[in-house]
């Protein structure tokens, strides 16, 4: 899967990456939408949404696969801010959930903000899906000290998984069975 992430870093001549992914959804809208009711029109503006966002999901995994041959873009980035926007975008995972968010003060840090929004983007959805048979879902994100370092935290109180796959529970492309 890197290979190939690799092979499609590569610029094509007939590359189609400018064009927007929901343009009919946009049609739609300008087309048909003063005869749209409210819920037909509110599910082409998340059609529209999840396709920005599937957008940047390919651009942060292009990113990824480049990553050993281009050097990070690091600037300072409220974490904060970051699961502001991570837990917009997670709106429809969320929805008809009763879940506590405990969310601490977070900092802001040094890092490629693509890359740790995708980072963000999938602990928290994770979170989300695995603790979708408590009710209520407890998710905690917060900064804490590990031997004198400061480490993000996520923790549920999810179903959890067996230990002994976790050496290849992070590892990029891999499904944990």
């Amino acid at each position: 899967m890197a290979a190939l992430l690799s092979q499609m870093t590569v610029p094509s001549p007939h590359s189609s990456m400018s064009t927007k992914p929901h343009g009919f959804a946009d049609l739609l809208l300008e087309k048909y939408g003063a005869t749209l009711g409210e819920q037909p029109q509110s599910y082409l503006h998340r059609i529209n949404e999840a396709a920005t966002r599937m957008s940047l999901l390919i651009e942060d995994l292009l990113k990824l696969a480049k990553v050993n041959r281009q050097q990070l873009s690091l600037r300072e980035v409220s974490l904060g801010g970051l699961v502001e926007e991570v837990l917009c975008g997670l709106e429809a995972e969320m929805a008809n959930r009763k879940i506590e968010w405990r969310i601490g003060n977070l900092p802001s840090i040094q890092c490629d903000p693509g890359l740790m929004r995708q980072v963000l983007t999938n602990l928290v959805s994770n979170a989300i899906k695995y603790t979708r048979p408590r009710d209520p879902a407890i998710i905690e994100l917060r900064e804490v000290c590990i031997d004198g370092e400061s480490a993000f935290l996520v923790q549920d109180n999810g179903v959890g998984f067996d230990l002994k796959g976790a050496e290849t529970l992070f590892s990029p492309f891999q499904r944990f069975q």
